[in-house]
């Protein structure tokens, strides 16, 4: 069952989908369409899932799942990675490349390789991580890349 973004609760479960490339109007319409189908009847173990999803900045695809009454399952959680991935065919981007990072640089979203953050690294880079699990967390996903799992690589 999807509802409206905004309406999910603050616990629910996050994925966080980056593209590669920026997602124009075009691409949003038909990630909508897809992902309002598919939601409307995802389901575990035929218990219908309480989900939304947003697109944030052109870049970044948001699901989220409240779990306070039905949980996901495996084979649901593998229905959506499937259909995640076949928008990466359908629009020639990369949403599952773990070695890209995205990066806040001069006012613009830049995706980047993790080994090549060193050539941008500042003091205070920013980077969005989409590592998070719960919708809370979005407030606080672009943060410096000091204080995040990429640091290991400046």
């Amino acid at each position: 069952m999807k509802i409206n973004f905004s309406e999910i609760d603050d616990n629910s479960r996050v994925w966080v989908f980056g593209s590669k490339n920026i997602l124009d109007s075009t691409d949003k319409i038909k990630i909508s369409s897809s992902v309002d189908d598919f939601l409307f009847s995802w389901n575990a173990h035929g218990n219908d899932l309480i989900s939304s999803y947003t697109i944030e900045l052109s870049r970044f695809l948001i699901i989220a799942l409240d779990e306070s009454k039905f949980p996901a399952s495996g084979c649901s959680i593998d229905a959506l990675f499937r259909l995640v991935q076949g928008f990466e065919r359908e629009l020639n981007t990369d949403f599952f490349n773990r070695m890209n990072i995205f990066i806040y640089n001069d006012k613009s979203i830049q995706c980047v390789n993790v080994l090549e953050i060193k050539k941008y690294f500042q003091k205070e880079l920013l980077f969005y991580d989409l590592t998070i699990d719960k919708k809370y967390q979005l407030e606080t996903y672009l943060k410096p890349i000091s204080q995040g799992w990429c640091n290991k690589y400046l």
